[in-house]
């Protein structure tokens, strides 16, 4: 299916000098080949894209819950020192509410601390330099 996508690293990593084929597995047997092989840090950059779906992507009664990544990143937001995490939850509840699934269970993945895992260090990464890597990630409009 033309219409979704399985990205072979995280698009934040994407340069303009790679071609789609360096971005995406090209079909599943490709992906169920290449996927879960030994390399942690590739295989969380895989995710899915979906494209042309006419603004409409029918979750239930697929969806089980929602994971929200804790950057643990600080960032002004609206004149206030803010965690990225508090506004992105804010605006997911917001979301959420208007589209009827309050009920889906939600999770906060590294609340406290982080064990095995280098998610914070490549947050922190983002929010020292070129805020771009970041606003992909977080921004609703992340060509603003």
């Amino acid at each position: 299916m033309n219409n979704v996508r399985i990205t072979k690293v995280n698009p934040v990593h994407w340069n303009s000098t790679q071609s789609e084929k360096d971005w995406y597995y090209s079909d599943l047997d490709e992906f169920k080949d290449k996927y879960k092989r030994g390399n942690k840090l590739k295989d969380v950059g895989s995710m899915l894209i979906l494209k042309d779906i006419n603004g409409k992507l029918p979750l239930r009664p697929f969806l089980n819950k929602f994971i929200l990544d804790n950057p643990n990143v600080s960032v002004n937001y609206n004149g206030n020192e803010t965690y990225l995490s508090d506004i992105v939850t804010e605006k997911l509840l917001e979301e959420l509410t208007k589209n009827e699934f309050e009920d889906v269970p939600k999770h906060l993945r590294h609340k406290n601390s982080l064990v095995n895992c280098s998610c914070w260090s490549q947050y922190k990464n983002f929010n020292r330099g070129d805020l771009s890597d970041l606003k992909k990630l977080f921004h609703p409009d992340p060509g603003a």
